[in-house]
This record gives C-alpha cells, structure tokens and sequence, in this order.
C-alpha cells in the first residue's frame, strides 16, 4: 500500500488533513467533526422499528438518504465486509451494493481487496476520506480497483458499523467537490448513525433540546416530536424552507401573510425543540421527508423565525 504524507490544511470547519500538500489525486483526510456541529446533529436517527435488525436498515437508509440529498451524490454504494473470505487463505474483502434512489441494496456480485488503496486508510479514520479527482488513479493513490468502482467523479469515503458488527464502507461519488461545511456535516450525519447503530438497541439517547445537548434513557413513545406530528400547513411551510424559500417567498407560494408565516415557525421550533431553521431541515432531512424535486440548495440562510 502506498504510504502518504498528511499534513494539516487550514480549514473553517473541517480542517481537513491533506495528503502530500495538494495531494496528486486531492486526496484528503476529513477529521471528526466538531463538538458544536455534533451537538447538532445530536437527536436525529431515532429508530422506530423493534427489532435491532430493522432499526439498522432503518438508520442506514435514513443516513444514505440525507447523504444523497446532502451531497447531490451522484451513486452511493456500500462496501459490505466479507466475514466469510471464499477460502482460508483468501485476502480480506468487501462486497459491493449499489444504493438504488429508494435506499434499497443490491448485491453487484463484485469484490474489492480490503487491501486496495485508500480503503485501509478510510477503515482507520473516525471521520472520512474525501477524493478530489480520482481520475489521476495512476499516480499510485488509488487502486484501479476502486477508481473502477468510483468513476472519475469527486467521492467521499466513511466507514460505518455493519450489520453483524464489522466495518462497512459508504462510497458516494459527488457530481462535485464538497464545501468544508458540508462534509463536515455529512461526517457528522456519520458520526451520529454510528452512535445510534454502536449503542443497545432503543436505549441511551443523545437528544437536543432548546439547542441543548442531553444524555439520558428515552422509551420509543418518549421521542421528540417529529415532521409527522406538525399540522399539514406547518409541514408545507417546513417543505418550503427546506427548498430555502424566505418568509415572503413562502408567503407568496402558500397564498398567506408574511406574519402567519412567522406564526406557523414559532410553532414549528416550539414542537420540534428546536432554535433555528437550520435545526429545522436538519430534522427533515434526517425523517427522509424532504419532498422529492425540491432543490437542494436554496438562498435563505437565516435562522430566525422572523426573516
């Protein structure tokens, strides 16, 4: 395996760890992300299902759908590990699904070497590998292997708990390079589906309350309010800022007065705990409710229910 020199970029959010200064295929090491970050991100993936199988579909085909939505990936695959190698003596390996856009696996029936470059180095991080142009494979980065597997698209790499206890691999290729503040959510998204996936089953909790960190035991019925229990026009008006409408936008679309735009997101932040329109379609993008069509970036940017 090639061994790389990391030296550390300075970097608003992230601060990325960057292979070789401007690394020849831009590969970069994405640390943890920050405390602030984490804490908000904190009280999503709550499972509803029973079964500590179905909570782990559950959670990961949440997770790879705010991926999806987050990133605009172009394909998500999973790199599943082999826990049964075809013979004694075979090398290490992962098995390749491909995410469809419904969030469901399909086994391709292809195999990557645990051994091929950079997924050693992804299996080692607690936070992920981003890949600039993996259509430079050749200078010795990139196994071919993987660069056939990824495309010659941006992609960004993270490990997450399987389903038996080993360490999957999520592969999703990017129609572009990430900004530091989104993959710095995206690692947190991670960070926090490997919680909810590591710990006993509908026990320990972390959740936000009034932008709060907390720690405590939660019975399922004792969740926080979600997207489903909003009015049907509080969830129009989530959908919308979710789109990144401005109070008057939304006003316009729903045919009602700026100010009962403002009414209905004191209510909303008041059902859903929450302190800002950020916190707001972070939980939206976490239930998996985002209407499909609706754009992934918008303009507004404000937090106040009052903007």
């Amino acid at each position: 395996m090639t061994t790389m020199s990391l030296s550390q970029a300075a970097s608003p959010l992230s601060g990325s760890a960057r292979a070789g200064a401007g690394g020849p295929v831009g590969l970069y090491v994405a640390p943890e992300p920050s405390r602030g970050v984490t804490a908000l991100v904190a009280d999503l993936f709550w499972p509803m299902s029973v079964t500590p199988a179905m909570q782990h579909g559950e959670v990961r085909g949440r997770l790879l759908g705010v991926l999806r939505h987050l990133l605009a990936a172009r394909r998500v695959t999973v790199l599943q590990w082999e826990s049964m190698p075809a013979s004694p003596h075979a090398p290490a390996s992962y098995t390749v699904w491909h995410v469809d856009a419904a969030g469901g696996l399909h086994n391709t029936g292809d195999a990557l070497d645990a051994r091929a470059a950079p997924l050693p180095l992804v299996a080692a991080q607690a936070g992920g590998v981003l890949i600039e142009r993996p259509w430079e494979w050749e200078r010795g980065q990139i196994d071919p292997s993987v660069f056939q597997l990824l495309g010659p698209l941006p992609a960004l790499l993270a490990s997450l708990p399987g389903a038996h206890g080993e360490e999957d691999i999520l592969a999703l290729s990017l129609g572009a390079v990430p900004r530091d503040g989104e993959t710095a959510l995206a690692l947190a998204f991670v960070q926090r589906a490997t919680t909810v996936l590591s710990g006993p089953p509908g026990d320990h909790r972390t959740f936000l309350s009034g932008g709060r960190v907390s720690h405590g035991l939660r019975a399922h019925e004792d969740q926080p309010p979600g997207y489903l229990d909003l009015s049907p026009r509080e969830r129009e008006v989530v959908q919308l800022v979710a789109a990144g409408l401005r109070n008057k936008e939304i006003a316009l679309r729903l045919q009602i007065a700026e100010k009962t735009v403002k009414f209905h997101l004191g209510h909303i932040f008041d059902k859903l705990g929450v302190d800002s329109r950020t916190e707001v379609l972070l939980r939206v993008l976490a239930e998996g409710v985002v209407a499909p069509g609706y754009p992934r970036r918008g303009s507004a940017n404000s937090d106040a229910p009052g903007r």
